[in-house]
């Protein structure tokens, strides 16, 4: 958010004070995004940069998941197995985005159906094939695997998202504004606990 003072000018003139806190999933989720990370001139000569996988894994919760030790959703299983299908079925192919498609399935083999029909892909695999899989990844080892680089993958959301800040305070920094970061909330009750302020001077 942006706080103004003044009424008259340009907004680069009329912005004294500026407060914002962490990535958002929604805003992150816009493809368009990622073209807004790096801001500062110090990370966008580095060769760092951002993906939209990493934007996306800024918004995870580490510390709401460590409380309530639930695990995560069976859709974050089936698509492990649904990759493996892919990877096995298909000579070449470019990135699947499943997205949401068969985020109400209650098995693997409604999931992969749910999948495939959305891919629209050409000599897609039976329900034969896919039943197949389902029995081969069932005897619970690969779901825990899954679950325990789900839980490492999510600690490292806190650090891209300090990247984030980071970056954001050394692109005011370069335009001549002093930020700061606060702490405001219990990152239990809000994972996006921190915010970012500056004021000129």
């Amino acid at each position: 958010a942006v706080v103004s003072t003044q009424s008259t000018g340009t907004q680069k003139e009329r912005t004294q004070s500026y407060m914002t806190d962490g990535p958002h999933k929604p805003k992150l989720a816009d493809p368009s995004s990622i073209h807004a990370y790096p801001m500062s001139a110090y990370l966008q000569n580095s060769p760092l940069y951002f993906t939209r996988n990493a934007l996306n894994l800024a918004s995870q919760a580490p510390e709401r998941m460590s409380s309530t030790r639930n695990l995560p959703a069976k859709n974050v299983f089936y698509r492990a197995i649904f990759q493996v299908l892919l990877k096995e079925q298909f000579e070449s192919l470019p990135a699947c985005n499943v997205g949401h498609s068969a985020s109400n399935a209650t098995d693997f083999i409604s999931y992969s159906m749910a999948a495939l029909k959305k891919l629209k892909l050409r000599g897609s695999p039976s329900e034969y094939i896919v039943r197949s899989y389902s029995e081969r990844f069932n005897d619970g080892s690969f779901e825990r695997k899954i679950y325990l680089f789900h839980q490492l993958r999510t600690l490292l959301s806190r650090v891209i998202e300090c990247l984030i800040l980071i970056d954001r305070m050394l692109f005011l920094h370069d335009n001549g504004v002093e930020p700061a970061v606060f702490g405001l909330f219990d990152p239990v009750v809000s994972p996006r606990c921190y915010v970012l302020v500056a004021e000129k001077p």
